[in-house]
């Protein structure tokens, strides 16, 4: 039997998906082994029903992992923290004079010689 339920909760106006729901054991290994591949790929995508978060991943990770007994259950907890990398800016450099708010689609494809650095 599976039970599943998901929110979004809005803190700073960042989105945050949580769910929880009642796997088999090859199942939840599974999730935990995506979670591990996404990690080393440099992005997590979380989606639950209709709600998505995508998250960039940093240089480092703070792990917190807490495991032990509560009651009549087993209970591990893990909690991977970073610091969210900010995406570079590009540079372009187009020849001639181009005015605010042009396209320079141009310089992109190299149709008019232009130069595109990144």
């Amino acid at each position: 039997m599976t039970h599943h339920r998901s929110h979004r909760e809005r803190g700073a106006s960042q989105p945050t998906v949580r769910a929880r729901t009642v796997l088999g054991i090859t199942q939840a290994a599974g999730y935990v082994e995506v979670l591990a591949q996404a990690l080393r790929a440099g992005g997590v995508t979380v989606r639950s029903g209709g709600e998505l978060v995508a998250l960039r991943v940093g240089e480092r990770v703070e792990l917190e992992l807490e495991a032990g007994e509560d009651g009549p259950h087993s209970v591990v907890r893990l909690t991977l923290r970073w610091d969210t990398p900010v995406p570079e800016e590009r540079l372009e450099i187009v020849p001639g004079v181009e005015h605010a708010g042009a396209s320079a689609a141009g310089a992109e494809t190299g149709a008019d010689g232009g130069l595109a650095a990144e």
